[in-house]
């Protein structure tokens, strides 16, 4: 059964989500704008709140890229519509260990890597070809940027 998908965003962030929402299987019924398209090659339609889409069992994510922008609209699409799923993303090409944690709203895009024991908090993102190591964390609504590493640091002990 094909997960349909809303993404919050309309800009090139979004664009790089809906890739990777497609490639996990996804299809993307739309984005939400109230500012129109920032991108010309949108692949759905943009809307421009979450009031003028018919959901059903649509889920949500977060195609912001902009980390305390993207935290703001989370808020207040949820505020407003509670019936809404947060769903995280994850590309097919990236690989996240099976004992990474990974919560909702949070996308891992294209050659990415999430470690062992990763935590991945709310609404995080792991951009293209970027990795969070064994056991590290990131918080709620932060990123790594293209290319970047986050390793666990290890105490003088261990």
């Amino acid at each position: 059964m094909t997960r349909s998908l809303l993404i919050l965003g309309a800009g090139g962030h979004a664009l790089s989500v809906a890739d990777a929402a497609e490639s996990a299987g996804f299809h993307v019924v739309g984005f939400v704008s109230d500012h129109g398209a920032n991108s010309a090659s949108l692949p759905a339609p943009i809307f421009p709140d979450v009031s003028s889409t018919e959901w059903g069992t649509l889920e949500l994510a977060l195609g912001i890229g902009t980390n305390f922008i993207h935290e703001d609209i989370y808020a207040s699409t949820l505020e407003n519509y509670p019936e809404l799923v947060l769903t995280g993303v994850i590309h097919a090409s990236a690989w996240v260990s099976p004992t990474a944690v990974v919560h909702a709203g949070a996308v891992v895009l294209s050659q990415a890597s999430v470690g062992p024991g990763a935590n991945l908090g709310i609404g995080s993102l792991i951009n293209t070809a970027a990795s969070l190591d064994h056991e590290s964390q990131m918080g709620d609504f932060t990123s790594l940027g293209p290319g970047a590493h986050r390793w666990a640091r290890k105490s003088s002990s261990g």
